[in-house]
């Protein structure tokens, strides 16, 4: 792969990622909200404890990924990609 090559790749890979989290940001965001609101509905204690047990590994790993590594591993693109730059001589 020529070094033209991995810098188009890098910018493909950092705009496909920056959509991502953002459409999974909105999705996270619409989900708390149809969890807040399926509240009220919960009849069977055992049944909201079984959801929230089974659920919570995934949620928490959502979590942490929409407030801290998804920034971090986009910031190290970033700086990649202006390490590039900057062995092109560009900006």
């Amino acid at each position: 792969m020529s070094m033209d090559d991995l810098n188009r790749e890098l910018i493909n890979f950092l705009k496909n990622m920056q959509t991502f989290n953002l459409k999974m940001s909105q999705d996270w965001d619409s989900l708390q909200v149809a969890w807040r609101d399926a509240d009220a509905l919960w009849n069977d204690d055992e049944t909201r404890t079984r959801f929230d047990h089974d659920w919570k590994e995934m949620g928490d790993a959502l979590q942490r990924y929409r407030s801290k590594e998804s920034k971090e591993y986009e910031e190290f693109l970033v700086s990649r990609k202006r390490a590039l730059d900057r062995y092109y001589g560009r900006r």
